[in-house]
């Protein structure tokens, strides 16, 4: 009966001890002596756990320090602040050095793009060189960017990061076009350069502006194609048309219609044997339109396609 007891007992531990590694038994069997049993446990760790991040708050002093323990690079700028508006402050860290660039001839960055929080130093970027030396932070309601510009033959390229589950996020924006944010305002910019005319010596360029909006990253309002008729249903419609067909007589129109009640009216118009294109600029209210400008080259439904929200309608 001891016996029994004993083994129950046994059986009932190692149930309890199940997610411990049993080390060693020792026991006496025999019937006239009492039943001795030495057990040694460790607590067994599963290979799939995982660690979860400890994150915390730390001033722009220590983030720089962690940056030098770990890096010898020189630091050309460094961008402290919440980006991803967590309540917890993040640094981006610029290294290289800065030289003259082959475009615009004014110094540009070379180097390397780093993010630093209280867990460590990462890489955001490994190629950043011939950024323009005015790196900025555009800051939005749900997040913080920093925005770099690459200098390219006609206008700039845009590149934006932000903080995403405590690692650093390129958007997907990035890269596309010359993208300003100017009196709170977000704009896509086309530049062309102007065929050298006979008589003169000089190249001028053409610059269009296309709308773009943010939600939660960026977007620009693609157009589509509304007829003379549409059009005409509009107050002050028929004055808009009325003008341009006396100021380009004979003039090829197409209308390009925007969600944020901008409309384009792109015009190819026939001179002397030359072809001249112009966009007359339209603002829409209560159903009223009224022309704004008109300027040299005609404008396309959109400029950055892979990010353009076209209209339902």
């Amino acid at each position: 009966m001891e016996r029994r007891i004993i083994t129950v007992l046994l059986i009932g531990l190692m149930g309890i001890l199940s997610g411990c590694t049993l080390i060693s038994v020792e026991g006496n069997d025999s019937q006239n002596e009492d039943l001795t049993i030495s057990i040694t446990v460790e607590q067994s760790t599963s290979s799939n756990a995982t660690a979860t991040p400890i994150v915390g708050d730390y001033p722009k002093k220590d983030l720089l320090y962690m940056f030098s323990e770990k890096n010898d690079a020189d630091v050309l700028q460094s961008f402290y602040g919440d980006f991803n508006h967590d309540g917890i402050h993040e640094m981006f860290v610029i290294s290289g050095e800065k030289l003259m660039g082959p475009i615009d001839e004014q110094e540009n960055i070379y180097g390397q793009l780093w993010y630093v929080d209280s867990r460590g130093v990462q890489l955001a970027a490994e190629d950043f060189s011939g950024v323009v030396d005015n790196v900025e932070i555009w800051e939005f309601e749900d997040r913080n960017y920093l925005v770099a510009q690459k200098a390219y033959l006609t206008g700039n390229l845009t590149y934006f990061w932000s903080v995403e589950n405590y690692t650093p996020k390129k958007h997907s924006a990035s890269g596309l076009g010359d993208i300003r944010y100017e009196d709170g305002q977000l704009k896509a910019y086309e530049i062309t350069n102007d065929a050298m005319l006979e008589n003169d010596e000089s190249k001028g360029q053409t610059v269009k502006s296309y709308d773009m909006f943010y939600n939660n990253g960026f977007f620009e309002y693609g157009a589509v194609v509304i007829s003379p008729d549409r059009f005409s249903q509009y107050s002050g419609a028929d004055e808009i048309m009325a003008k341009l067909n006396t100021d380009y007589p004979g003039a090829s129109l197409n209308i390009l219609y925007h969600d944020n009640h901008v409309i384009y009216i792109n015009i190819q118009y026939e001179k002397d044997m030359i072809t001249y294109q112009y966009s007359a600029i339209v603002r829409e209210e209560n159903n009223t339109v009224q022309l704004e400008a008109v300027i040299e080259g005609n404008y396309q439904k959109a400029l950055l396609k892979r990010i353009a929200i076209y209209p339902s309608r």
